[in-house]
């Protein structure tokens, strides 16, 4: 049972859901995405099946743009890509004008910034600096593209204010993971993004890979100004937290299966709550980029402590993160009843998951064992992702079981 299906239920009113773009507003309202990906694992709502044109069995009562696709456009393509943004907002917009005299739930998704970028020469010109014409950088490219996403959530705020609905509206804005990798191919021209002083990047499951910004505006009730660096909320928290602020009892079943908690207090204001659940984290895949960024498989973050390890014991690291968000001073050795109990939960919960192969690539060949001439070969076909790959790898598993109490990687 989804958010949407929930708060339909809501006292004494009509909630419409609808998705924009990759998810959902009440009347419903939806986008992005199909049914391969959801069902691959990767977390995504997408069309029931190839025959449903909508997304009427997950309850939306509209769904706009799945797969960024509608009236034969495609909004993933490069020429579409300097009016995405504007062309969700739009829509989303349209059916605000529909729904605004009642509840609604609204999901709106863009698919910028997400690779690959092709903003417009006149979206970058602000940001050329000294790059030479006929070239771009990927700041240009990045900043460029955020702005006008910033522009077109800017262009929703004032049309809530126009309708009226502003004021006991709660928005919220965050993300789905840090920021891409330029060694990935399609964002080579343009992964600008900054993790900041966290460690890590998209796929990481350090700190920067995992910690996004979380934003709220509901000016009836939010302090405005507010900064709380203290509650830990997850995505797993909006079930529980949305009903709650709507009046709406969870049900028991699903209260049995939910591993979130409502935050709604902390959503109210309150800097003092403090998450009771602890949360997990699995990345199966490979992690692009310097070996520094490069996470065990499994994390589990509860209370101040945070554990990172291999399913084989192998690469356990374990950081207080609000005294060190970096994730520099590894503290495994020195709290070993904690890296034991966080350990054997983080392990329960992986049983849980759905069986699957773990696709890192590992090389299992020392330096030694890869000719020079075989490097060479490889740099002259231009499979320079080949050999930067190739290199991360062994630096990752030839470093795997000598990181000092720092965390850092001894060669």
């Amino acid at each position: 049972m989804g958010i949407w299906q929930l708060l339909s239920k809501m006292p004494h009113a009509t909630c419409q859901t609808f998705w924009i773009l990759r998810f959902q507003p009440f009347r419903s309202c939806s986008s992005r995405w199909d049914t391969e990906r959801s069902m691959s694992g990767n977390g995504i709502l997408g069309r029931p099946s190839s025959r449903t044109p909508g997304l009427e069995p997950y309850g939306f009562d509209v769904a706009r743009w799945i797969d960024c696709q509608e009236g034969g456009r495609n909004l993933w393509n490069d020429a579409e890509r300097p009016v995405a943004a504007r062309e969700l907002v739009d829509a989303t917009i349209e059916e605000l004008k529909q729904v605004k005299d009642r509840p609604f739930y609204c999901q709106l998704w863009f698919n910028d910034p997400h690779a690959r970028l092709a903003p417009s020469e006149e979206q970058m010109a602000p940001f050329r600096r000294q790059v030479p014409e006929g070239f771009t950088s990927p700041f240009m490219v990045y900043a460029a593209t955020v702005i006008e996403m910033d522009r077109q959530i800017g262009r929703l705020l004032n049309m809530l204010d126009e309708l009226g609905l502003a004021e006991n509206t709660l928005v919220i804005f965050s993300s789905d993971n840090g920021p891409e990798d330029i060694d990935v191919g399609n964002a080579s021209w343009s992964a600008y993004g900054s993790s900041g002083p966290l460690r890590g990047r998209k796929r990481s499951l350090y700190e920067g890979g995992i910690r996004v910004p979380f934003i709220v505006r509901w000016p009836a009730v939010t302090p405005g100004g507010l900064v709380n660096n203290d509650t830990v909320i997850c995505g797993v928290d909006f079930l529980p937290t949305l009903c709650e602020l709507s009046g709406v009892a969870l049900p028991d079943d699903v209260k049995t299966k939910c591993r979130g908690e409502s935050m709604a207090q902390a959503i109210r204001g309150d800097k003092s709550v403090q998450r009771q659940k602890p949360l997990f984290w699995e990345w199966r895949f490979r992690i692009f980029n310097h070996p520094w960024n490069s996470s065990p498989i499994l994390a589990v973050r509860e209370g101040a402590y945070k554990l990172l390890f291999n399913p084989d014991g192998s690469r356990v690291e374990l950081y207080e993160i609000p005294q060190d968000p970096g994730e520099y001073n590894n503290l495994a050795g020195q709290k070993p009843e904690i890296v034991k109990r966080l350990m054997e939960k983080g392990l329960d919960w992986q049983k849980t998951l759905p069986a699957r192969t773990i696709k890192r690539q590992v090389v299992r060949t020392t330096p030694g064992q890869l000719s020079r001439k075989a490097l060479r070969s490889r740099r002259q076909t231009g499979d320079r992702h080949l050999v930067r790959g190739w290199l991360h790898e062994c630096l990752s598993t030839t470093g795997r079981r000598s990181h000092d109490e720092k965390g850092l990687v001894t060669r």
